[in-house]
């Protein structure tokens, strides 16, 4: 019998079709079989979590919460997390210590914008301008809440450690009487909306408000990088089209976008256990364009750097500070947002 998860599955092979995981060990009811013979951890940590498996699913599968349970199963086993992510582990706890958070919270504060570790600490002058645009146009008593979302611990399977401290996060941000967060970061959007009570909305939508404030694109041309995480997110995916065009900007279609985006080689921390993965995605979205890619997730735009297309975080352009900021300079650009006085 297979697993709940898996119990509309045909065996159609669809999904292998567009899945180099998929393609190299077997539709999702091979994989269930053998992981029921003989329990691999590292084959659920194989999956990138991406979800571009499940458009093309003719039976509506939920392939990507099927391996999302295999990892929480792992854990459970105390086979997982797997050693190639213990620096993932690290890198989340040191993005969540107080040395690096803040929460900053004026009286009355109902919405807070939540920028993600990834802004955080690649463009701190862009999430300050950022703040300040919103604050000075949406509300006076917008808050500025430094923190991470959990994600890695929560894509490594590691619930109650998830649980335990992004429900901490979230209870502190309803004591205080928050009710909306604005988040920059895709992955952060995700998290809050399944996660949280709280009213959910990508900068990208206020944005749109107050467009011709902004930076000017005209006579520039752009192809738009969807992250997968966000693959269901139309509203999203036409704000940040609109925020190009109406600055002036062209927009170059590419195959895979919006529902049937290609991951960056980011998800899922696949790319610890195998370094050719994002070397491979890569190649294959940049084959799909010659004009350079806008993005709006921070971690797209590093693991999509390369020599020849060049790529922008879509925020850095309409605030006119790009960032290319190594690794270790990260820490420094967040602990001078941490002090900064808003």
């Amino acid at each position: 019998m297979s697993h709940p998860l898996l119990e509309a599955c045909i065996g159609c092979n669809k999904c292998t079709k567009v899945c180099d995981f998929l393609a190299a060990h077997g539709n999702p009811l091979e994989i269930d079989a053998r992981l029921e013979a003989d329990f691999d951890a590292e084959i659920a940590y194989r999956c990138l979590l991406c979800g571009g498996c499940e458009p093309v699913c003719p039976k509506d599968v939920k392939i990507r919460d099927y391996f999302f349970t295999r990892r929480r199963e792992a854990v459970r086993r105390e086979l997982a997390p797997l050693p190639a992510h213990r620096g993932l582990i690290r890198y989340e706890k040191m993005v969540a210590a107080k040395c690096f958070t803040r929460r900053h919270l004026p009286p009355g504060c109902r919405r807070v914008l939540f920028p993600g570790c990834g802004a955080a600490g690649k463009n701190p002058e862009m999430v300050a301008k950022l703040h300040r645009f919103l604050a000075d146009r949406l509300d006076e008593s917008l808050g500025l809440v430094l923190d991470c979302c959990l994600k890695i611990s929560h894509d490594l399977g590691r619930e109650d450690y998830f649980n335990k401290h992004f429900g901490r996060l979230t209870a502190a941000l309803e004591t205080a009487g928050v009710e909306e967060v604005i988040t920059l970061c895709p992955s952060c959007t995700v998290v809050f909306r399944q996660h949280s009570r709280f009213t959910v909305t990508p900068a990208y939508h206020y944005l749109g408000r107050w467009s011709g404030d902004l930076a000017t694109l005209g006579g520039r041309r752009f192809a738009v990088h969807d992250p997968c995480v966000l693959r269901a997110d139309g509203d999203t995916h036409d704000d940040v089209r609109s925020l190009l065009t109406e600055r002036g900007a062209a927009i170059e279609s590419m195959k895979h976008e919006r529902r049937s985006a290609l991951c960056c080689g980011e998800g899922g921390g696949v790319c610890h256990l195998d370094p050719e993965v994002p070397r491979r995605l890569k190649e294959r979205r940049l084959a799909e364009t010659s004009d350079p890619l806008v993005v709006y997730c921070y971690a797209c735009r590093d693991f999509l750097a390369n020599d020849t297309v060049p790529v922008h975080h879509l925020l850095d352009l309409l605030f006119a500070v790009e960032s290319r900021t190594p690794f270790w300079r990260t820490w420094f650009n967040r602990l001078r947002l941490k002090r900064l006085k808003l």
